[in-house]
């Protein structure tokens, strides 16, 4: 019988004299403490080997997310590879991938950052619309949708024009972070002024590069 969250609740944090390992199917299963600690696990045979992989602890894991992960190991069997090794360089990949505070510091120490005549402001700016709310996501993770809603956030605030400003600086941090080969996604620089704010109208102004 596939695995459920009630069931799981039931277990998770208690003592538990139950059956060790609960079956899922596909390979998947939870293996389960007397304190009641469950712990995902991938069985697969490779070379002619058996194998069980860890792949997280409920709580932190959803049954949902143990699935996939095990589709992606899946995957990867029928490309030859063994999952245990791919899991930890994809791990070691996500943990290298900068977030986009890292990035957005990155660019405010840069000489040309600095030298903005607004350079307190802007350092203000990008704390409050951006770093202080999304700062500790990885970049290469994040979908369009992601990036738009940082700056739509900005436009359902009321500040339309600022939110066209806060997309032209971001543009600037992710051309930095492209050069130097720090990220690969650069689907930011598709975001255009008038999906997620507006121009400014008359008597308004729209900061240039120098500010």
């Amino acid at each position: 019988m596939p695995l459920n969250d009630t069931k799981l609740r039931r277990i998770d944090g208690k003592p538990y004299d139950g059956p060790v390992e609960i079956p899922d199917g596909g390979g998947l299963s939870v293996r389960i403490s007397p304190k009641g600690l469950i712990t995902f696990q991938y069985r697969y045979r490779f070379n002619g080997k058996p194998v069980r992989l860890k792949l997280g602890v409920y709580g932190s894991m959803s049954i949902k997310e143990a699935r996939d992960a095990v589709e992606v190991c899946k995957k990867w069997l029928s490309e030859g590879k063994n999952p245990a090794v791919y899991r930890k360089l994809d791990k070691k990949k996500k943990t290298e991938s900068p977030d986009i505070a890292t990035l957005v510091n990155e660019w405010l120490d840069t000489p040309s950052a600095k030298d903005l005549v607004k350079y307190e402001y802007w350092k203000r700016m990008l704390k409050l619309h951006v770093t202080d709310l999304y700062g500790q996501l990885i970049v290469d993770d994040m979908d369009p949708t992601h990036r738009e809603k940082i700056f739509l956030a900005i436009t359902k605030s009321g500040s339309p024009v600022q939110a066209g400003n806060v997309l032209v600086k971001m543009k600037q941090v992710i051309k930095y972070a492209l050069r130097r080969k720090r990220i690969t996604s650069n689907s930011l620089m598709l975001l255009e002024l008038t999906d997620v704010g507006k121009l400014p109208e008359d008597g308004e102004r729209f900061l240039n590069d120098v500010e």
